[in-house]
């Protein structure tokens, strides 16, 4: 009974410290996230899956083919590889998690993709190439749309910068470029909305839920060598 009282004691308080370190500007982030959740709601519900995707691709041109085309790529797995050997320089503790992120990203993709929604299919398996513009060099997928890995990763990425750095113009810049990179991926027929939609918010409840675990449960954050990092090692040699 003691011992079940003093771990109920100091999970609580563990919770209740991670709380106080949620700044102001988390709120701001988070509140943004929220309206940007309300506003896809409402495309969810105003059009089809098809409507959406035939609205975007009919106000295409050259400059939006050449941009999503490469905002595109910002959702791409490899940028929390990027991320994870940049975070070297900042932080052991916070490449850890970038790295245990997209472990956890891939494996929820696969799971959803392979296992859960097999027969999800992709905008290019309905639309009749004849019928829509198709943007030069996209690739053609027609399978496992749901959930879109690339906005899960992008999120993933957005999301972990926020908690990290809690600075305005970094939360802004990272929550805009992963708003296009959503974007792109129904504009270049990759998926449909619904996909990026629960991608996105797959992307932030993973990121959230390891943050806790690992502030609160693990307490690795008061790891002195995780709190070391790469830059350090460096200018003591």
């Amino acid at each position: 009974m003691y011992l079940n009282r003093h771990i109920s004691c100091f999970v609580r308080t563990k919770t209740q410290r991670f709380m106080r370190k949620i700044s102001k500007q988390l709120i701001y982030s988070g509140l943004i996230f929220c309206f940007f959740l309300l506003i896809g709601a409402y495309v969810l519900t105003a059009f089809s899956s098809i409507e959406f995707t035939l609205f975007l691709n009919s106000i295409h041109s050259p400059f939006l083919d050449h941009l999503f085309l490469w905002i595109t790529l910002l959702g791409d797995g490899s940028l929390i590889m990027v991320l994870s050997f940049l975070l070297l320089f900042k932080k052991y503790y916070y490449s850890l998690i970038s790295i245990i992120l997209l472990i956890n990203s891939g494996l929820l993709a696969y799971i959803f993709k392979k296992m859960l929604f097999v027969n999800s299919m992709r905008p290019l398996f309905y639309l009749s190439v004849s019928e829509i513009h198709i943007p030069h060099g996209i690739h053609f997928y027609y399978k496992n749309a749901f959930p879109s890995g690339h906005a899960m990763t992008v999120f993933v990425v957005a999301s972990l910068l926020i908690w990290i750095y809690q600075n305005h113009i970094l939360s802004y810049l990272s929550l805009l470029i992963a708003g296009l990179v959503c974007i792109s991926r129904v504009y270049l027929l990759q998926h449909f909305f619904i996909d990026v939609y629960f991608g996105a918010i797959l992307g932030v409840l993973e990121t959230v839920l390891i943050i806790w675990l690992f502030e609160t449960k693990l307490n690795w954050k008061s790891n002195s060598r995780l709190n070391s990092s790469l830059r350090r090692f460096i200018q003591n040699e």
